[in-house]
């Protein structure tokens, strides 16, 4: 995986991560709240193997800066910018938590450049806590990343809580959205996968059955895997995501 930028709205960049052969088909990894491309490149090269993989820093998250326009639409538009940047006709999304959401919202604004896509632990139907909810929620979370994860756990872990005290307006406002914004039920004529772990601790069974029923999406469920395997364990994220595309 490289290290790439490229131009956005505003004379504003989008950074990201780029794997070197294009002629495999895309697929684009979106990260999660308060993350960036950095702890999915482990990810990124397992499934470069395969496919043509970009990972870009969101917008107001990494390095990449905020972009005009409410949230959501900041950050689906990031999208776009990468797809059209690289002259993809199509690729294929796996959207992590917040990122899940993204790429919902940006398969119902441009269906016809989505292949298909696979949410993990993804926002849409969040339970109802309060915010000290979500605290202690996150807490407990941060304990199961340094329990299963180690050193490596900890270091991603201090990572996402970085950021979130270092842009504490933008952090607050997507954090209001991955955890109060509903998708509603979109119709989107796209393969969809919607997998999630029984240990996650943000977004029970419940709320992953209840969206992978709105988007008309595949539901898979893994025994013992947390809200953050998918870049804490990145082979067996890798082999979780090919099997689900078929390769």
């Amino acid at each position: 995986m490289r290290e790439a930028s490229i131009s956005a709205a505003g004379g504003r960049r989008i950074y990201l991560l780029v794997s070197d052969d294009e002629s495999k088909p895309a697929l684009v990894i979106l990260h999660g709240w308060c993350q960036d491309s950095r702890l999915y490149r482990n990810l990124a090269d397992e499934l470069s193997k395969d496919y043509f993989v970009l990972v870009p820093d969101l917008p107001g998250f990494g390095r990449t800066e905020q972009m005009p326009g409410t949230p959501l639409t900041s950050l689906s538009s990031c999208i776009d910018t990468v797809l059209k940047e690289f002259r993809l006709e199509k690729a294929f999304l796996v959207g992590h938590s917040l990122g899940g959401m993204v790429a919902i919202n940006f398969a119902k604004s441009t269906p016809d450049m989505v292949s298909g896509m696979l949410l993990y632990g993804s926002c849409g139907e969040p339970p109802k806590r309060s915010v000290t909810g979500w605290f202690w929620v996150g807490l407990r979370n941060f304990y199961q990343n340094v329990s299963s994860g180690g050193l490596k756990g900890l270091l991603d872990s201090l990572r996402v809580a970085s950021h979130a005290l270092l842009h504490p307006n933008w952090s607050w406002k997507t954090f209001w959205l991955a955890t109060q914004g509903q998708i509603g039920a979109p119709r989107l004529n796209v393969p969809i996968i919607v997998a999630y772990g029984d240990k996650d601790v943000y977004f029970d069974e419940k709320g992953q059955i209840n969206l992978a029923a709105r988007l008309q999406g595949r539901l898979v469920e893994k025994k013992g895997w947390g809200h953050d395997w998918i870049f804490l364990f990145p082979k067996e994220a890798a082999e979780l995501i090919r099997s689900q595309l078929g390769n």
